[in-house]
């Protein structure tokens, strides 16, 4: 208020319109910055950046053995650590009652008196039947005779038949008791070695249960899981480098044995399964290992490695006179 009067600020009013202008081309502005600033953030080039899974190395085959019935142990016959063959004994279950129950039923099957009973009365009616059919010819014999001296002969052919049919049934019970028998006497599935023992002599085993769990080593496997972005350059038969984590183990070859075609979705993320071999038991199951793939690398890039990685695995796998200092030195391959 100047000399009483009262001034009134100049103000500059914009239409609505221009307004709703303005804040349009704000958001159009502010949403391309956005978009860069998002795309400087995930555009990294991944045509030649190395990728590193890791994994555990498996027994390609595992068997958990135990006891067919409830029975107590008779003999062990491995311990833990041991290296097996196919077919060698492992552990023996007390098979008193069961190698009684088959000593029966060989008996049984071995025996032909019942059949040779129901043959002799067959024969002895059949005889009667002819007997007194001829008797009926001369009316020396009735007619309720005669048919009673049949159903008599029919009667004792088919117990005559059933006679053999018991005979043939009891061969094959003594076959599944001679089967049963066999079963106490535990054999290994297959080579390789003896993970674990979990039971003594003279302890008693219920159906089902565990006594020793063996494992085959030769080869090992390892799964991986490798990102969507290898899919496609990841084959059945691809030779890879498998690197241990450990210092003390050398790097061996693998070939790729599985590709999953069906990924996991959560994780993006599919199966790989390499094998990797194992004749001289150096490497062991449990052993974190890892391998490098190369993304963008050419189907012809695979093949070349793949040629190079067969011939260093040929020449580990040669004995030589270095590999005995290197394993006086603590290094195994």
């Amino acid at each position: 208020m100047r000399n009483g009067t009262r001034v009134k600020k100049a103000t500059c009013k914009i239409p609505i319109a221009w307004q709703y202008v303005v804040l349009i081309l704000s958001f159009v502005v502010i949403g391309e910055s956005t978009s860069s600033a998002q795309q400087a953030v995930t555009a990294t080039p991944a045509s030649n950046s190395a990728v590193r899974v890791f994994g555990l190395t498996m027994p390609v085959r595992e068997a958990m053995l135990g006891a067919a019935r409830p029975t107590l142990i008779s003999h062990i016959a491995v311990e833990e650590g041991d290296s097996i063959e196919k077919g060698q004994i492992l552990f023996v279950l007390d098979d008193r009652v069961q190698r009684a129950q088959t000593e029966k039923a060989k008996t049984v099957a071995e025996s032909t008196l019942a059949i040779e009973l129901a043959k002799t009365k067959w024969e002895r009616a059949r005889r009667d039947w002819d007997r007194l059919e001829k008797l009926y010819g001369g009316d020396s014999a009735s007619s309720k005779e005669l048919s009673d001296a049949l159903a008599a002969r029919d009667i004792n052919k088919i117990e005559y038949d059933l006679a053999n049919f018991r005979h043939t049934v009891d061969s094959w019970i003594y076959q599944r008791e001679q089967h049963a028998l066999a079963e106490y006497l535990v054999s290994a599935p297959f080579s390789g070695y003896v993970a674990e023992v979990f039971k003594e002599e003279g302890e008693p085993v219920e159906q089902g249960e565990g006594v020793v769990r063996v494992a085959q080593l030769d080869p090992l496997v390892v799964s991986f899981a490798c990102p969507l972005t290898l899919a496609t350059q990841i084959h059945a038969g691809n030779i890879l480098s498998v690197n241990p984590v450990s210092s003390g183990w050398k790097t061996r070859a693998g070939e790729v044995v599985l590709v999953n075609r069906v990924a996991d979705g959560a994780s993006q993320t599919f199966n790989v399964k390499l094998a990797i071999p194992n004749r001289d038991d150096r490497w062991i199951a449990g052993l974190k290992v890892y391998v490098d793939f190369q993304q963008g690398v050419s189907e012809r890039d695979h093949l070349s490695s793949r040629v190079i990685e067969a011939q260093q695995t040929n020449q580990q796998h040669k004995s030589s006179p270095t590999d005995s200092k290197d394993e006086s030195k603590g290094y195994r391959e």
